[in-house]
């Protein structure tokens, strides 16, 4: 497994692999992950919408397979 760290502005569709953004505790979304909902034409905030998410310590949100990046 190859690991790599690039700067938030850097993520785009066309990227292969999985993303990791941090979250806060409630529903906004923090500047990286706002970046990646937009270049996976809005994948977050369609999974928020229909979890239990909410950003408090040790949850996950798995979004597998967006629509949108390929």
């Amino acid at each position: 497994m190859q690991i790599s760290f690039v700067a938030p502005s850097d993520v785009t569709v066309r990227e292969a692999g999985a993303w990791v953004v941090g979250a806060a505790e409630g529903s906004a979304l923090l500047p990286a992950a706002v970046r990646a909902d937009k270049a996976s034409g809005g994948a977050l905030s369609r999974a928020l919408k229909f979890s239990r998410f909410n950003g408090k310590a040790g949850q996950i949100l798995e979004v597998l397979a967006p629509a949108g990046p390929s």
